[in-house]
């Protein structure tokens, strides 16, 4: 299950899956240093930083971007 950190909110994240689906998650369930537009996974048991998916994402955007301005 992956999803994309949209914001914090005290001590929660609000993630969004599949565009529509939010969940917020304790902020002490994920890895140190999350940001906003991380991709994280949960795998065995816990949630982890999606690196190249986060790095997919961000170039996505960036090219959005560029394109709209």
């Amino acid at each position: 299950m992956n999803g994309v950190i949209d914001r914090f909110e005290g001590s929660v994240a609000v993630v969004e899956f599949d565009g529509n689906n939010r969940k917020n998650i304790n902020l002490t369930d994920l890895p140190a240093g999350i940001k906003e537009g991380d991709v994280v996974v949960f795998n065995d048991g816990k949630w982890q930083l999606d690196q190249n998916q986060t790095a997919r994402l961000k170039a996505e955007i960036d090219i959005l971007a560029r394109d709209v301005f």
